[in-house]
């Protein structure tokens, strides 16, 4: 990973005093954290996200967004030793929204790196006939799996998601969908090719489809049920990536012989469940992938899931079209409240080897939405890496302790 500069945040037991570099970065973080305030507040700022640019005679509408997300890491014990950023452009997306009738509507996002580079991460166009009629949906987009890969990564409940949806590679993909929902169900399924900046139509092909159900749905109680599956073809299936909180990246074989195969597929099956009542909030997931094709892939399977529990002060966790949104602020710094804190604690587990390694991390992580448009995060992590028994007969693990820390700005 990119970083802003050499110098890093790092401390052992001992409690090694800051020196001249630390300082640098711990101005650098004081120095964004107060330019963010001072944006927050001015009048730009203070208006609700996704501004609108409308024709009062027609329904053409353009929605301009856009986020920002500065990451720094504080590690305090590390095993083995890992050079960590200090301060990096997690994500920087501007968003482009333009309703062109009451239905038609086409979607762009671009992310910027650290470098300065622009990708296209979301590019569709969007046909709904009517509110009681399916959406078809047609470009790049997210496919529909699981419930913490859908949920903006603004809005998820920790700084990172869950391992599984690295290792099982959740992703954009060019294709095609329809989706359907009302307020107590949402249903969709789609065909899709590759992601548009890796030669899409050369480099497999997926399908998959989500459901899901909420019996209640108030704005102050929720019980979401769902279930989702893809199917992959000519994939490869020589490695999966787990990239925790302490950021280092787990690289091990996976399905197949040969890394350089496109022979194979596989399926991933996922159940979901959350349950928001008043304040208070729990969901969770649990999720397998299975390869086929090959008498050896049949029987190597990856398996993944988690586990969370949290509570609002001063706010609400919100749920629609079976994701959580933007939380909700009851009185937030503009009104001359305090903002409102969520408090979260996750397990997380996941296997980074066919044969048995995985990858367990336990998170503690406290919110702070100022505004709705500027948050700030503290994760306090432990992450251990337990070897595969058929490779390491000495059984050690591996353990990372850290905080990792986000600022977020948005409109």
């Amino acid at each position: 990973m990119r970083t802003l500069s050499s110098c890093s945040f790092v401390s052992d037991r001992q409690g090694r005093n800051c020196d001249k570099s630390t300082d640098v970065s711990c101005f650098k973080i004081l120095y964004l954290v107060l330019t963010a305030t001072v944006l927050q507040f001015s009048p730009a700022y203070s208006q609700e996200i996704n501004p609108s640019i409308s024709n009062s005679k027609s329904s053409f509408e353009v929605a301009l967004s856009g986020y920002v997300q500065l990451d720094a890491i504080i590690p305090f014990a590390v095993s083995p030793q890992k050079d960590h950023p200090d301060l990096t452009l997690r994500r920087a997306r501007l968003a482009l929204k333009t309703t062109f009738t009451e239905w038609l509507l086409l979607k762009s996002e671009i992310n910027i790196d650290d470098a300065g580079n622009a990708q296209a991460t979301s590019l569709y166009l969007e046909y709904a006939a009517a509110d009681s009629y399916p959406r078809v949906r047609l470009g790049q987009f997210k496919t529909p799996n699981s419930l913490d890969y859908l949920t903006s990564s603004r809005h998820i409940s920790t700084i990172e998601r869950s391992q599984f949806t690295n290792i099982f590679e959740f992703d954009r993909r060019v294709g095609t969908a329809v989706f359907s929902d009302s307020e107590s169900h949402t249903w969709n399924a789609g065909l899709f090719a590759g992601n548009i900046h890796t030669d899409p139509f050369s480099s497999g092909m997926a399908a998959a489809t989500r459901l899901t159900y909420a019996p209640v749905s108030t704005a102050s109680r929720v019980i979401h049920l769902g279930a989702s599956a893809r199917y992959r073809k000519n994939q490869r299936f020589c490695e999966a990536d787990s990239l925790p909180f302490d950021q280092v990246e787990t690289v091990t074989e996976g399905f197949g012989d040969s890394c350089n195969g496109m022979q194979k597929s596989d399926l991933f099956v996922g159940i979901e469940n959350a349950i928001l009542f008043s304040k208070f909030w729990v969901s969770g997931e649990i999720g397998v992938l299975a390869g086929l094709g090959t008498e050896q892939a049949a029987e190597e399977r990856l398996h993944g899931g988690y586990i969370e529990a949290g509570y609002a002060f001063g706010g609400t966790k919100t749920y629609t079209d079976g994701a959580f949104g933007l939380p909700s602020i009851d009185r937030s710094l503009m009104r001359g409240g305090p903002g409102a804190y969520f408090f979260v604690l996750r397990y997380d587990n996941a296997e980074i080897s066919h044969s048995g390694g995985s990858k367990e991390t336990f998170t503690v992580g406290l919110d702070w939405w100022a505004t709705r448009n500027l948050q700030m995060r503290m994760n306090l992590y432990r992450t251990l890496k337990k070897p595969d028994p058929a490779l390491d007969t000495a059984n050690t693990e591996e353990a990372s302790t850290g905080l990792s820390l986000r600022l977020q700005a948005q409109f």
